[in-house]
């Protein structure tokens, strides 16, 4: 390639966020490009001249780990979508529950019957599409979200 090399246009794509599956070829492989290659997100690199089944190999491997990405991608959307969902209120309450609080401690801290809280929950374990605190915990490591309400530490209760 003219003016720029195959491992600078990974980076460069990488430092756009575009995320692409890429197998790299070259003649002179070297560990520190080698290095590099595999830290930008290459699949593998292959040394020229190399067999025709393992270049298809390592573009079916690159395409599979492709449409794993979009997969988990996806998913990820599909779980923000449904945490962006919920109000303020149910988004809090899911926020205490995954730090482990109790029923009776988010009523408290909200100054709420406990009752109200049973019923909140209720509805936000729905609107989550979760049937455990387990369950609840995992979509939201899933979702890889970030803290958008305060959820007071130990020391602070």
């Amino acid at each position: 390639m003219l003016g720029i090399s195959g491992i600078e246009l990974q980076e460069r794509l990488q430092e756009l966020d575009i995320s692409l599956p890429v197998v790299v070829m070259t003649a002179y492989a070297q560990i520190g490009m080698t290095v590099r290659a595999m830290r930008a997100g290459a699949v593998t690199l292959l040394e020229k001249p190399c067999e025709e089944n393992e270049l298809w190999d390592a573009i079916r491997a690159a395409l599979a780990q492709n449409a794993k990405q979009r997969e988990t991608q996806s998913r990820c959307r599909e779980l923000q979508q449904r945490i962006d969902g919920l109000s303020p209120l149910h988004r809090n309450i899911m926020d205490w529950i995954v730090a482990g609080r109790s029923n009776k401690w988010i009523a408290e801290q909200l100054e709420l019957v406990l009752r109200t809280i049973v019923t909140r929950r209720h509805e936000m374990f729905r609107q989550m599409q979760a049937d455990s605190v387990a369950e609840l915990v995992r979509l939201v490591i899933e979702a890889d979200t970030r803290p958008r309400s305060h959820v007071p530490s130990s020391d602070e209760s």
